[in-house]
């Protein structure tokens, strides 16, 4: 499982490497949600997924990315707020045979 960082800020992008996989990540906050796009070695896999705690946000299986993503609440069961990304809420990554 690898620990993706987030920065405290309604809208951010990154450039990560998951399971051998160029992808960006973009998380942002809209409408009092919180929600992730992702693109997968150039190839858009989701787009608005609304992020819930616990929750896969790739919810439908898919041929070009393996793995999964989710957030976590480090105190307690609620969905993830930017204001405190990185200490209370953390987005992870989890590969196929951690799944």
């Amino acid at each position: 499982m690898i620990k993706i960082p987030l920065q405290k800020t309604p809208a951010q992008s990154m450039k990560v490497k998951l399971g051998g996989q160029n992808c960006e990540i973009r998380v942002y906050y809209r409408f009092g949600n919180t929600y992730l796009d992702l693109i997968c070695n150039g190839e858009e896999i989701q787009k608005g997924a609304i992020c819930r705690n616990r929750d896969y946000i790739i919810t439908i299986a898919q041929s070009n990315f393996s793995g999964n993503l989710f957030f976590l609440d480090m105190l307690g069961e609620s969905d993830p707020l930017y204001t405190n990304f990185g200490e209370r809420w953390r987005l992870f990554y989890r590969a196929d045979d951690e799944l």
